[in-house]
């Protein structure tokens, strides 16, 4: 039995090699005549790197179109702050009728703004009475004579080439002519003629005017005039009366509604430039007219009608902005060095003629007190700066500035930003103009100051 067990024993036993899987028989080594070499196609592929190409043709390419194309259509934005100086406006002053092309720093000018308008009512008629009445319009005389300005009297006759007489009620001063660049701009200026002898024949459209005191005179050929308004209101014959005080009822209303609106219109009738005070306005009141309404009816208990017509002028002298700023700045900055300013709301200052103020057309002078607040402003050219940044480093575009004494202070923003000049062509170039809060009291004026800072 023993026997038995270590013969099992003996049995059971096995060797690694009958664990382990059974060599693989080695391949024979073929000879180098029997080699032949992988197919082409056969051949594993290596991925490619393309990395390398992008990064050239971004830095060749594309890098450069965007820059280039970035100096094309870029532009800048330059926000400047102006010298500013808040002003107490007080004191008397004196202004002279210049015209506009006579500027002058010694003295305030002003020239004269004239507005008419005209409405009509209808009243009850009366009696019919003889009526005469002649017919007026407005030219317009112009100076090539002279560069000072010419006067012509009362009554002056200006004549049609059809021989029709026309006459001026007043003296009037026409503007000399002026020379720019060889240029002769002729000095004009709108008057109110009547016709000499009264009847419709005297009524017709604008046309051309000599002055016939002028004959055998240089000046008949270079002091001229064309009408500006068609020639209205002559009349002969009979015509419906009305009750006097319905009538100066009626005028007086008219005469209101009238002045109302010239008032209203009249800011909006002058140039940017220039200001105006409501209380330098002088009125002129034209003749009341009156005509046939034509409103006829066949109920007799109805009286026919009459139209009253009526013409109002507003009359006012008006400043320069520039000018009259430059003149408070003179009068009231010690400092002031002559540059040109401009008063923030000069409009709003309040403005009162001293002694009689009669129609500004007639006067030569007069005198008036002035007060207020307002911020004085010093200006300064845009299209220059503009013009002078244009090509500019970023980084020292600072230095253009120096040249401009009436900016305070100056900030530069581009677009792209990573530009670093200015845009070759100036009109790429954007001025904004914006109030500095930040202030300091003048040692000369005692009042807030605003220096420059660049």
């Amino acid at each position: 039995m023993a026997k038995d067990l270590i013969d099992d024993i003996k049995r059971s036993r096995r060797s690694l090699q009958d664990v382990l899987p059974a060599a693989r028989p080695k391949r024979a080594i073929a000879s180098s005549e029997d080699y032949q070499p992988p197919r082409r196609d056969e051949r594993p592929r290596r991925p490619r790197r393309r990395w390398p190409v992008i990064l050239l043709v971004f830095l060749i390419i594309i890098i450069p179109t965007v820059y280039l194309a970035s100096i094309m259509f870029g532009r800048a934005t330059v926000t400047v702050t102006a010298r500013q100086l808040p002003l107490t406006v007080t004191g008397t002053y004196r202004a002279v009728s210049l015209p506009a092309s006579a500027a002058s720093s010694s003295v305030l000018g002003f020239q004269t703004m004239t507005i008419r308008r005209s409405d009509s009512v209808t009243i009850p008629a009366g009696q019919a009475v003889p009526v005469a009445e002649k017919s007026n319009g407005t030219i317009v005389i112009a100076n090539r004579y002279s560069q000072k300005p010419q006067r012509l009297v009362a009554n002056t006759r200006f004549e049609t080439a059809a021989g029709k007489v026309y006459r001026i009620q007043e003296s009037v001063l026409v503007p000399g002519y002026s020379l720019a660049q060889g240029k002769m701009t002729p000095g004009e200026l709108a008057v109110t003629v009547t016709a000499d002898q009264p009847g419709a024949d005297y009524n017709g459209a604008p046309t051309t005017f000599t002055i016939s005191g002028f004959k055998n005179d240089a000046r008949f050929q270079t002091i001229t005039a064309r009408g500006k308004t068609p020639f209205v209101g002559g009349f002969v014959g009979e015509r419906k009366v009305v009750n006097p005080v319905a009538q100066a009822a009626a005028v007086t209303e008219l005469v209101r509604q009238l002045k109302d609106r010239l008032l209203a219109e009249a800011s909006s009738q002058i140039p940017n430039e220039y200001v105006w005070y409501p209380s330098t306005a002088f009125w002129r009141l034209g003749e009341v007219r009156l005509a046939d309404s034509g409103a006829s009816t066949t109920d007799a208990s109805l009286k026919q009608t009459v139209k009253l017509t009526q013409q109002v002028e507003l009359v006012a002298p008006i400043f320069s902005r520039l000018e009259l700023s430059q003149t408070l700045a003179r009068q009231l900055v010690p400092s002031y060095d002559e540059a040109p300013v401009l008063l923030e709301k000069i409009e709003s200052l309040n403005l009162q003629p001293l002694g009689a103020f009669s129609d500004p057309g007639r006067l030569s002078d007069f005198t008036f007190t002035l007060a207020g607040q307002g911020v004085l402003v010093w200006q300064f050219n845009v299209s220059a700066l503009a013009r002078d940044l244009a090509g500019r480093g970023s980084s020292d575009y600072q230095a253009v500035f120096v040249k401009y004494p009436s900016i305070a202070n100056s900030r530069a923003t581009f677009s792209p930003p990573w530009l670093i000049r200015f845009p070759a062509d100036s009109k790429k170039i954007t001025i904004l103009t914006e109030k500095n809060p930040s202030a300091k009291l003048s040692s000369t004026t005692n009042q807030r100051d605003i220096t420059n800072g660049n």
